[in-house]
This record gives C-alpha cells, sequence and structure tokens, in this order.
C-alpha cells in the first residue's frame, strides 16, 4: 500500500476524487448497519437463544449479537468495496492506470467494449458479494460452537471479508491484462492465499472504520493493483493490444 500512496502523492487531485465515491457509500451502509443493530438485532438474538438455560440468557444473547454485528460489518465491507468500486469506476481505473504507469505491469489486452463491461462487472460483483454472503452464515453457523465460536466465527468472518476484497481489488487490472474470468482471479488468489490474506485482512480492518475507508479507499485500490501484479506472476497469460 505504501507503495501505491507514492503514486497518489503525485496526483493529488484524483486521490481527492476518489475519496468522494467512498464517502457517499459509507454513510448508505453505515446507515444500514445502523438500522439492523437497533432494529433486527434485538429479535434475532432473542429468537436464537430461546432454546438457552434462562441462567445464561442474557450472556448468550449479547455474545451472539456481538458475533452478529460481526458478521455484518463483514458483509457490508465487502459490499461497499464492491459499490465503491462500481460507482467511482472510471476514477479508481485511472489511479490502477497510474500506478500501472509508474511501476510497470503486463501489456494490455484488446479492451471490452462500454456496455459489456458493465455487464460483467455487474455480473461478477453479484457473485463476490453473494458468496461473501453465504460463507458469512456459514461463519455465524461457527459462531453458535459453545465457548469458542465467538471467536472461530469472528476469524473465520475476517478470514472471508479478506478473500473477497482481494477478489474485488484486483479485478480492474486483471481485467486490463485479459483475465476476465472470475475463476482466474479466484484462481491467482486461491495459489498464494498468504500474500492475498497479508494485504487482504489490513484492508478489511481499515475498510471496516467509516472515516479511514473515506481517507483510504484510493490508497488501497493503488495498493490492488500492485497486489494484482505479484499475485499473476510472470506465466499468466497475456493478449498484447495490436497497435500497442
Amino acid at each position: 500500500m505504501l507503495r501505491g500512496l507514492t503514486v497518489l502523492l503525485r496526483v493529488p487531485r484524483l486521490a481527492l476524487l476518489g475519496m468522494v465515491p467512498p464517502l457517499v457509500v459509507s454513510v448508505v451502509m453505515t446507515t444500514m448497519l445502523a438500522l439492523f443493530g437497533f432494529l433486527a438485532l434485538g429479535p434475532l438474538t432473542e429468537f436464537a437463544t430461546g432454546w438457552v438455560p434462562e441462567s445464561i440468557r442474557m450472556l448468550a444473547r449479547v455474545l451472539l449479537g456481538i458475533l452478529a454485528m460481526v458478521l455484518a460489518i463483514v458483509i457490508a465491507v465487502v459490499l461497499f468495496a464492491s459499490i465503491t468500486l462500481a460507482v467511482g469506476a472510471p476514477i479508481y481505473e485511472k489511479i490502477s492506470e497510474s500506478v500501472q504507469q509508474a511501476f510497470g505491469g503486463a501489456a494490455l489486452a484488446p479492451q471490452e467494449t462500454m456496455f459489456a463491461s458493465v455487464v460483467r462487472g455487474l455480473r461478477q460483483s453479484a457473485v463476490v458479494v453473494g458468496l461473501s454472503l453465504l460463507f458469512g452464515v456459514a461463519a455465524f453457523a461457527l459462531g453458535l460452537i459453545p465457548v469458542i465460536g465467538g471467536v472461530v466465527g469472528s476469524l473465520a468472518g475476517a478470514v472471508i471479508a479478506a478473500f473477497f476484497i482481494v477478489v474485488e481489488m484486483i479485478s480492474g487490472p486483471f481485467d486490463r491484462w485479459g483475465m476476465r474470468r472470475l475463476s482466474e482471479k479466484f484462481g491467482a488468489v486461491n495459489r498464494n492465499r498468504a500474500l492475498a490474506l497479508g494485504f487482504g485482512l489490513p484492508a478489511f480492518l481499515l475498510l471496516s472504520v467509516p472515516l479511514l475507508a473515506v481517507l483510504l479507499f484510493p490508497v488501497i485500490t493503488a495498493g490492488g493493483t500492485l497486489l494484482a501484479g505479484e499475485l499473476r506472476g510472470e506465466d499468466g497469460p497475456v493478449v498484447v493490444q495490436p497497435g500497442r
């Protein structure tokens, strides 16, 4: 991320523009989380702990409520990253291209039409968010394990969020290199899990704090471009655009 920051310092106007989409989206996502906490969390925990002995029911509700909020934040952060990248696509494309120009990278593939790119991007983002929701439910189920469930569920949720955030952040560079299938992006992350999580976990924690998410989203985008190059490696397929 620090190398990405050095590029953004050379284009401060672009960095400032990159803070606008996360500002708007973070307001919406924070409002949704607050509504979930105030309106849905109480009935949810009460229903889920109805079988617990009354002597420890309150403790169980508190622990389950904390776990539910953690997993809600996991899903919200992945959704936040997807929506922000979609809303600010032209800005983040410029940031990503600036990073590639500064540090070098693979040759570009023939460009898609705007319509095809938007449709594919929306479809893939929907799949990523849907999978994060599915795995989030699985992490919630782990959280129901007595004694260790809360810790295990929360850690699983953080890892899930980190994985899908990385997939979102490398999508732009991979698309430009002609590696546009979601399976190629998942495969790159799976083959380099330690490297991906080393980026994804700090990114998840930073994006979980609304103010930091707004200020650092352009930096994380730039860092994601550099990470994409490392995940791609030297042997990935490259389709050179004619005339380049």
